[in-house]
């Protein structure tokens, strides 16, 4: 395939940019989530899932505030109201939310987020509290939201495993959209940080692999890897 990665503004796109890109086929301004650069929301890859009667996933390990998860769920004029942002990924009720930090998203929530947060999820506040949390629902009547480890300069199976777990959650009739994102790549590359990079790239491909098992037995899988821009120089 062969992609121009800059900006609706730059030369030189961010994540916001670009994930709206890859979430809507339209490119817009630096900054700007799920918007055109005129501000008028466009349809994201959840959104049309969902019209779709699919299931639909998100997984990160940053924070579900990021610009690159935000982009397939959320509109927002800025990457930076991340409270907006946590507050609308609540409120779309994906079927699988996974993000790193708790903490950080929990004192961002609204009163009636927190409410919809504390009553209608299945809530698990670590990767060690996944089973005993999905056992309360294990016919997937509610949305799952799972807290995992943040990306690390050690190479981990987290994010695999949280793709394994969402994969039984998700498989369905109608099928499913879900978003994957080994985020370290990203920011070890801002930080020029070879080890850091190298070791997120690992993490990614064991991510791949569990993907590639679920394929075995669901050949109708589409699976796209793909990076949004590059970073570090």
């Amino acid at each position: 395939g062969y992609a121009m990665t800059h900006s609706a503004d730059n030369e030189i796109t961010d994540s916001a940019a670009s994930g709206t890109a890859l979430s809507t086929g339209v490119k817009t301004s630096n900054g700007i989530i799920g918007k055109d650069p005129q501000g008028n929301d466009l349809k994201t890859m959840a959104e049309l899932a969902r019209e779709y009667g699919k299931k639909v996933g998100i997984i990160t390990n940053e924070s579900i505030h990021g610009a690159t998860p935000s982009t397939f769920t959320v509109h927002n004029a800025s990457r930076d109201n991340r409270k907006e942002i946590i507050n609308s990924f609540i409120r779309f009720k994906p079927d699988v939310l996974m993000g790193a930090d708790y903490d950080d998203v929990f004192v961002k929530l609204n009163d009636d987020e927190r409410a919809m947060f504390e009553n209608e999820y299945v809530v698990a506040k670590d990767f060690s509290r996944f089973e005993t949390a999905l056992a309360t629902d294990p016919n997937c009547e509610k949305p799952f939201i799972g807290f995992i480890e943040e990306y690390s300069s050690i190479p981990s199976y987290n994010l695999a495993l949280s793709v394994k777990t969402a994969f039984d959650r998700l498989k369905n009739d109608k099928g499913f959209f879900l978003m994957v994102e080994s985020a370290g790549t990203d920011k070890f590359g801002h930080g020029n940080d070879m080890n850091g990079k190298i070791a997120s790239v690992v993490t990614l491909d064991r991510t791949v692999a569990a993907a590639l098992l679920f394929m075995k037995e669901n050949p109708d899988t589409l699976l796209v890897i793909t990076s949004d821009h590059e970073t570090g120089g």
